[in-house]
């Protein structure tokens, strides 16, 4: 407990709030006690996440009964954390507002919330896995640990009472529930099930990086017909997005002209990254290359949030089963572009069912990117186990949890000690510029990264403790 006050964020945090949940005599009146006093003094503070994850992992209580209009949500980081620890704000408060509005800008995808209020409903029966996941290919998600929380057959079972709960709650979405339905008639093999869900969900809370990437999904879904309503002054981007438009226009592999001539029109930041994350998951490798310094120019104008949801969005999509890859020679044309965009570029053009080291991403400029991108503690040197870090771990931030540590060909240490391999995981991973779940030490002098999104092995078995519900050790309280 002395640790954690000392310092709440540390990258161990977590693991010690989960020694005293599990291994310790732990007197739970005391612990709830200073449990709140600690939160008391950090509420509004850049420190209240920290101590909401804290108490989430514990199981306090006492996280029924918070405040929401005490709670700084300003940034993903907060509202992951509200959401993680079941705050529910009042119907009709601020608060309520910006959990709903982090929830449609793609924030917390990623997040299991705990709570009852819409925000939480709506992520639970609407999160862009339930649609990544449609296909019978896909039902399980991914063969192999990404980091995102994927979807498992209680969780299919839970969501008709989250429904219920949600229309109960807010009549208005009845609605989007029926359009959800992908067993609807005449839908089986068609575009449909992710383009009407996501049109409704526009219709209801307007254009929304949420629905646009269950319609990017939709666009790149393998083996489907494009085919669905659409309206009849809809617009594939821009104030009069509709997304029935946009999947109809993207999932017929339309030429480079269509895209360049789309990218001068609508020039919105939704409507740009929308344009930016279909032409990656769709198009054609000669398409995607003229288009590189376009995508480039969106990327790295993003402010955090922003690239967060579209860096974690690129992820979902780049490692679904079937989805296409991209060519290696993608790398050569894209020789000097900012590590945002190469880190996309990885999602769609490392294979999935071998370890792909991406040989052709070398490190000729990593010098020159900024610190946050290199790991934790290091300046411009190797790591501390001897091994030099990854290009795309230094893209994203982040290496993967210890739970899945891959054992390391290194001669020196093979993997980082605990303390550091916690680092290198927790310190970027919680980070909202750097998303994707990335990468683990690599062989010694080699600097080959280890994406998301290819390191196939079998899923291990989840014993429904201390785990992700995907079956995978989960880091989210950061």
């Amino acid at each position: 407990m002395n640790d954690l006050q000392a310092d709440p964020g540390s990258p161990l945090a977590h693991l010690r709030a989960a020694v005293l949940r599990d291994r310790t005599g732990l007197d739970t009146a005391a612990f709830h006690e200073w449990w709140e006093q600690q939160f008391g003094a950090a509420a509004g503070t850049t420190s209240e996440s920290a101590w909401l994850n804290i108490g989430a992992t514990v199981g306090t209580s006492l996280l029924q009964h918070i405040d929401a209009s005490r709670l700084a949500l300003g940034g993903p980081t907060q509202c992951q954390a509200a959401l993680r620890a079941g705050i529910s704000p009042d119907s009709g408060t601020a608060a309520e507002d910006q959990l709903l509005r982090a929830v449609l800008d793609g924030w917390c995808s990623d997040v299991a919330p705990a709570g009852s209020d819409e925000a939480a409903m709506l992520l639970g029966t609407m999160r862009p896995q339930w649609f990544h996941q449609l296909p019978s290919e896909r039902r399980d998600g991914p063969a192999f640990a990404t980091g995102h929380l994927w979807l498992t057959q209680a969780d299919r079972t839970a969501r008709s009472a989250a429904w219920s709960r949600l229309v109960e709650a807010s009549s208005r979405h009845h609605t989007l529930r029926k359009a959800a339905n992908a067993q609807g008639r005449g839908q089986k093999g068609t575009t449909e099930p992710w383009q009407n869900p996501a049109r409704e969900l526009a219709r209801l809370h307007g254009p929304c990086w949420l629905a646009a990437e269950i319609a990017i999904a939709g666009a790149a879904s393998p083996a489907t017909v494009g085919s669905g309503p659409v309206d009849r002054d809809g617009e594939p981007f821009g104030e009069n997005t509709d997304y029935g438009a946009f999947v109809l226009e993207v999932h017929r592999r339309p030429p480079a002209d269509w895209w360049e001539a789309a990218y001068s029109r609508y020039s919105d930041s939704l409507s740009r990254r929308m344009w930016s994350l279909g032409l990656l998951a769709t198009a054609g490798a000669d398409v995607v290359i003229s288009n590189l310094a376009r995508i480039d120019a969106c990327m790295t104008i993003l402010d955090d949030g922003e690239f967060l949801a579209t860096a974690a969005s690129s992820s979902r999509v780049g490692v679904m089963p079937k989805q296409r890859r991209l060519p290696a020679r993608i790398w050569a044309a894209s020789a000097g572009l900012s590590p945002r965009t190469r880190l996309l570029l990885a999602h769609f053009t490392a294979r999935l069912v071998v370890h792909d080291p991406l040989a052709p991403l070398q490190d000729t400029d990593w010098k020159r990117w900024p610190a946050p991108l290199r790991p934790p503690g290091q300046s411009r040197g190797q790591s501390q186990s001897g091994c030099s870090p990854s290009p795309a771990q230094r893209c994203s931030g982040h290496s993967q949890p210890s739970g899945h540590q891959r054992q390391s060909t290194c001669r020196k240490p093979t993997t980082y000690p605990v303390p550091r391999r916690e680092t290198l995981f927790r310190t970027h991973s919680c980070e909202p510029r750097y998303s994707a779940r990335l990468l683990c030490t690599q062989p010694h002098g080699r600097r080959q990264p280890n994406a998301l999104i290819h390191l196939p092995t079998k899923k291990p078995a989840w014993n429904g403790k201390h785990s992700s519900r995907n079956g995978y050790r989960k880091f989210p309280d950061c």
